[in-house]
């Protein structure tokens, strides 16, 4: 059978526990009988369940320790957290609810019972209670651990706004993320709550709001792409072309690899003024138009789903032959290219360029659904798309726009 070793740390606490259990009873003088039998007795079965892997029984005698022995506030502390280790939130929420009814808890005990149920409460998901005993700690030692539970908080229940204002009036050196307010990682969480903010005004229909939080976004987090692509998204779907295409411009100079997420609109903000026939010979002209751009971003963060996308366009606006041209040319910067070189090699010559441009989507689209996982780096939660949140930890930007095993230099 194995052991649990996490209730190692217990057992030590135990064996303490004990010892000065044993030097209470050696420094009294003529102690209650009942008092010096009844304390180690209680003690020493309890740690045998606990040496036998019987951990429910060894939780009722140092239940039965704690009736006899009131004071052990130390064992209180550590016998809920035993319970929340095992799921039993519901019996740490009354060791620790017991412990704030005590007149005479000193007030750093006090302080530390309210975070240990605010705990018990946050495991059993019962966050408004949570957060209510987690808000009386603003002036304690566990101010810092209860801003970033709440701070969490707010974010598992999407309150944006709440999250966005605990930000605004917490002390610097406060912040899970650091205490410096031009941290990165934190003005990279502001700008999340503010697009998430948008995407709320989006879809009460008021793009008005959703365009000036999304504004804020980009100007608290000018280096982080979110708030840019969702405002050329938002711009280009109110037909506000020039704004949309600048937008994407400087996307793709900044950020290549989000090029697929923004192609649709990018294309479709210069669909009605596209330029002239694609240039496929290498430097004929500069990568200006739509396709031209796009085709540059693939080239320096190669993804299979963009390059399928890009030759469903050139076809579309210059026929097969530029497409496949556009294909063989870019072949040896796609995914898996000896692959795509080798079926390309298959077809004779004499094919026409539509049924050669077939099999180049062909191997593509078979290519697509074995790479296009994402995995967050952080918990592994996998996903078919690119999200800023991983849904598993909650936590933000832990998912690459491209999937690491559909690239290849």
């Amino acid at each position: 059978m194995e052991f649990d070793f996490w209730w190692l740390p217990g057992a030590a606490l135990f064996f303490a526990l004990g010892w000065l259990a044993s030097r209470r009873e050696s420094g009294q003088s003529a102690p209650p009988e009942n008092n010096v039998e009844s304390l180690p007795q209680a003690y020493f079965r309890g740690l045998n369940f606990v040496l036998k892997e019987d951990p429910q029984k060894a939780i009722d005698a140092f239940t039965e320790l704690i009736r006899q022995e009131p004071d052990l506030v130390e064992l209180h502390f550590a016998l809920g957290q035993l319970f929340r280790r095992r799921g039993e939130t519901d019996r740490a929420i009354r060791v620790h609810q017991n412990l704030l009814q005590r007149t005479l808890l000193s007030a750093s005990d006090r302080d530390r019972a309210r975070y240990e149920i605010a705990q018990d409460y946050f495991k059993a998901g019962l966050y408004d209670r949570a957060d209510a005993a987690l808000g009386q700690l603003e002036d304690s030692t566990h101010a810092p651990e209860a801003f970033a539970l709440r701070l969490d908080i707010a974010q598992r229940l999407k309150d944006w706004s709440k999250a966005l204002g605990l930000l605004a009036n917490d002390h610097a050196d406060y912040a899970e993320v650091g205490s410096a307010q031009q941290d990165p990682s934190r003005l990279a969480l502001q700008a999340h709550l503010h697009c998430e903010l948008a995407l709320e005004h989006q879809a009460r229909s008021d793009d008005r709001a959703a365009l000036a939080a999304f504004a804020t976004a980009t100007s608290v987090a000018p280096n982080h792409p979110r708030a840019y692509l969702a405002l050329g998204a938002l711009h280009a779907r109110l037909g506000q072309s020039p704004q949309a295409i600048d937008l994407g411009r400087g996307i793709l100079a900044r950020w290549p690899a989000f090029a697929c997420t923004m192609a649709e609109w990018w294309l479709g903000c210069h669909a009605r003024g596209a330029a002239g026939p694609f240039p496929t010979g290498p430097g004929e002209a500069e990568p200006t138009d739509a396709l031209g751009l796009l085709i540059e971003a693939q080239q320096r963060a190669p993804s299979a789903e963009l390059l399928s996308l890009i030759l469903r366009a050139v076809e579309a606006r210059d026929g097969a032959e530029a497409a496949l041209e556009l294909a063989e040319r870019e072949a040896l910067r796609a995914p898996n290219a000896s692959n795509l070189l080798e079926l390309l090699e298959r077809r004779a010559q004499s094919a026409s360029s539509a049924d050669r441009l077939e099999a180049v989507r062909s191997f593509l689209q078979r290519l697509g659904p074995a790479s296009g996982r994402l995995s967050c780096n952080r918990c592994g939660f996998q996903s078919t798309r690119h999200v800023w949140q991983c849904p598993g930890c909650s936590r933000w930007d832990t998912y690459s726009p491209i999937p690491a095993d559909a690239t290849r230099p």
